[in-house]
């Protein structure tokens, strides 16, 4: 009703929108977030809500681009930095992922999703883990692990300490070692990396 008393009003066309994605019409519900979009393209709740759709659809490029642009025009809106995170996690952009989902309880702390956003961090931030994980063995010497362990040295333990302690939030110290054969050069940037430089050292010079 209020669309047909006024076509240029974007709000009844994004409820339109939410209304058919609720009922599960994904076509229906892309044509009124398109309309609302049209209808006054700087409506970050339209680009936001439109961003959402194509994640129910598990189009991650197109949810990042509508999410990116909802940020932009409104960097308040909470339920956009949902999308993105989400968005990131299909294209297994965790660091992105998790910053997004911290963003999202941060500008929204009451909302009843934060179980399930704190979930996600958790969730993610054990991936982040893995993946580094998999990374210091990919760069170890073939056998350090075992060799250390027959030496009696506490290289393999420091090692796998320092992965259960690393607070993946923010990604940075996984973004390092992401530089791929530059990563021993730059090891020794500051604190963490340089203990984390030391046991590389040890386990390169031990073999």
């Amino acid at each position: 009703k209020a669309i047909a008393l006024n076509p240029q009003f974007a709000e009844a066309y994004t409820e339109w929108g939410i209304v058919y994605t609720q009922l599960g019409n994904m076509d229906v519900a892309m044509e009124g977030y398109n309309a609302a979009i049209q209808t006054n393209p700087g409506y970050a709740l339209a680009w936001a809500h439109r961003s959402g759709l194509f994640v129910l659809r598990l189009e991650w490029d197109r949810a990042l681009q509508d999410a990116h642009h909802a940020v932009e025009l409104d960097p308040a809106l909470a339920m956009a930095y949902k999308a993105r995170a989400i968005a990131h996690k299909g294209n297994k952009e965790y660091k992105e992922a998790i910053a997004d989902f911290q963003k999202f309880l941060n500008l929204d702390p009451t909302t009843l999703l934060r179980t399930w956003a704190e979930d996600e961090i958790k969730s993610l931030r054990q991936v982040e883990k893995a993946l580094f994980a998999r990374l210091l063995h990919r760069f170890l010497p073939p056998g350090f692990f075992e060799f250390s362990a027959a030496r009696g040295t506490q290289d393999s333990l420091e090692i796998r300490a320092l992965i259960d302690n690393l607070d993946f939030g923010s990604g940075q110290d996984i973004d390092l070692l992401r530089l791929g054969q530059k990563q021993r050069r730059h090891l020794a940037d500051n604190g963490l990396r340089r203990r984390i430089g030391h046991v590389f050292w040890i386990g390169w010079n031990q073999t």
